[in-house]
């Protein structure tokens, strides 16, 4: 890493760990066998440090952790876990870029567990693995740093009971640094 990418970095604060509060609304969406259309939101909490491995010459990487609850509702009624609430917990790669001061991207991969209070027509188990992808824009206003992007989430138990069809979500999220 060049020394004045260091230096930027530190101004920042990206080279120490933090912490980000973060909010999504979104819906999942019939593919990839998924049936149930469902709206919800999230709420949770994010914790970054940075990781060597996940840098290269123009983008810094984190090791990230979040902790989540989530609220979903059916749009069809009646219907099989109408509304259902879960707990998840992710690990994930996350990389950024600052193109300016103030403003740059980001993107991140992982996987994790979710448990929810119900089943649903396309959930057979309460427990269910999670992988994600996000993407985004990281933007700086005065010294407050804010994230706004989309994440994919897949949720399946991996065909370990019942049809396993899973359900895909597409989240808008916002995050910011605490």
């Amino acid at each position: 890493m060049s020394q004045q990418k260091k230096t930027f970095e530190h101004e920042l604060g990206f080279d120490q760990p933090r912490w980000y509060a973060a909010g999504h609304v979104g819906q999942s969406f019939r593919i990839l066998g998924s049936e149930d259309i469902r709206k919800g939101w999230c709420v949770g909490a994010v914790y970054a440090k940075p990781e060597p491995r996940f840098s290269n010459s123009w983008e810094s990487g984190d090791l990230a952790f979040a902790l989540y609850f989530t609220d979903t509702e059916s749009t069809k009624h009646p219907v099989k876990g109408d509304r259902s609430q879960g707990f998840g917990f992710i690990a994930m790669m996350h990389v950024h870029r600052m193109w300016t001061e103030s403003w740059g991207y980001y993107y991140s991969v992982g996987w994790g567990l979710q448990y929810a209070d119900t089943t649903s027509i396309d959930l057979d188990s309460q427990l269910n693995s999670s992988p994600v992808f996000g993407a985004g824009i990281v933007c700086f206003w005065g010294k407050q740093e804010l994230r706004f992007g989309f994440d994919f989430l897949h949720l399946s138990n991996a065909g370990l009971q019942g049809s396993n069809q899973g359900q895909n979500q597409l989240y808008f999220s916002v995050g910011l640094r605490l």
